[in-house]
């Protein structure tokens, strides 16, 4: 008898190519013939190969998207990187930190340097390509600022409300006849302001200022003639004559048996507190309630190196106090009675 194959019957070999089809059939023992075996689909292979090798690298591929927070500074400052290492890394990636009061006093907890907190600052205000940021509101102490003396104060609500004040320049004159000085006449330097008021008016008693300084480097290193701190200022008291429509200031005097001293007198000078907010950034608030009158703040560095003497003059910060009569301190506690009183007599 004939020997058949079983693979030979049509209707054995449709089941098996079927079967296989589904991925149920592969047995070695029963091969197809050349007729019968299912070809592959080179394209198929072709794109499920690339799918994968792009899957691939797609996961290898370093995220350069990713932006920077204040966590992420955080825990690279635990990690003991270097400042200029932050620093760096801070102007090559995006940024998305939280440089209010509240953020900069936890990176101040965290022991973040200020020089990194800086950077972050100088980040968070110069997105979109490296221009500047959109101002935020003007009014709040958080929102980056020029760099300058402002005058905060809260509206009707407590809406809060900040105020930058001009520079004034004044000019100088002379007092006493400088001829009678040997005999013990003493020849005073003046400040000079117009008119007799200042622009700003407050009518509190303890006003609130914010100091934005441009230039953070305040460490010992830092010897140019360049204030980083309220603690270089001065804030003094003005006398003023509204006949003259002047406000004047000592600033400096010459005696033959005192010698020459530069600055505002003693009496007139007003003692304020500061808290540093973040690099550049400090509150200011007067130590004690100030009595209606002229008062100007100015770089001491100027008293120090002899700037008042110039012809040139100089500029100062200037405001007035006009609170309401019945909280008018004493002039004994503020050592005024050599001062003038807005609405005196000027001779």
């Amino acid at each position: 008898m004939k020997k058949t194959n079983v693979m030979q019957s049509p209707i054995q070999r449709i089941l098996f190519s079927a079967l296989l089809a589904f991925g149920l059939g592969a047995s070695p023992h029963w091969p197809l013939s050349a007729d019968d075996q299912v070809p592959s689909n080179p394209a198929t292979k072709d794109s499920s190969t690339a799918a994968g090798t792009n899957r691939a690298a797609e996961t290898s591929k370093p995220k350069t998207d990713e932006a920077l927070n204040n966590d992420a500074i955080i825990e690279l400052v635990k990690l003991g990187l270097g400042e200029g290492l932050l620093v760096d890394k801070i102007k090559a990636s995006p940024c998305n930190f939280d440089v209010s009061i509240g953020g900069l006093k936890s990176l101040k907890a965290a022991a973040v340097p200020d020089s990194v907190v800086s950077a972050m600052i100088s980040a968070s205000t110069k997105k979109d390509g490296g221009a500047d940021a959109k101002a935020g509101d003007p009014n709040d102490p958080k929102s980056p600022h020029e760099s300058g003396i402002y005058y905060y104060y809260e509206e009707v609500g407590g809406k809060p409300k900040l105020t930058k004040l001009e520079p004034a320049v004044y000019t100088q004159q002379k007092g006493g006849v400088a001829i009678f000085i040997q005999y013990g006449q003493t020849a005073q330097q003046k400040a000079v302001l117009h008119p007799a008021h200042a622009m700003l008016q407050s009518t509190s008693r303890k006003p609130v200022f914010y100091f934005y300084f441009e230039n953070t480097a305040s460490g010992l290193g830092e010897t140019r003639n360049i204030a980083t701190s309220p603690n270089e200022f001065v804030l003094a008291q003005m006398e003023f004559k509204d006949k003259d429509n002047l406000r004047t200031l000592v600033v400096g005097q010459v005696n033959a048996y005192t010698g020459a001293q530069w600055g505002p007198k003693d009496q007139s000078i007003r003692a304020f507190d500061f808290e540093k907010l973040a690099p550049g950034i400090y509150r200011v608030t007067t130590k004690q309630d100030l009595a209606n009158g002229e008062y100007c703040l100015f770089y001491g560095g100027n008293a120090i190196f002899g700037t008042h003497t110039t012809t040139s003059g100089g500029k100062v910060y200037d405001f007035g106090v006009k609170g309401p009569p019945e909280t008018e301190p004493a002039a004994a506690g503020h050592s005024q009675g050599n001062l003038k009183k807005k609405g005196a007599a000027s001779k």
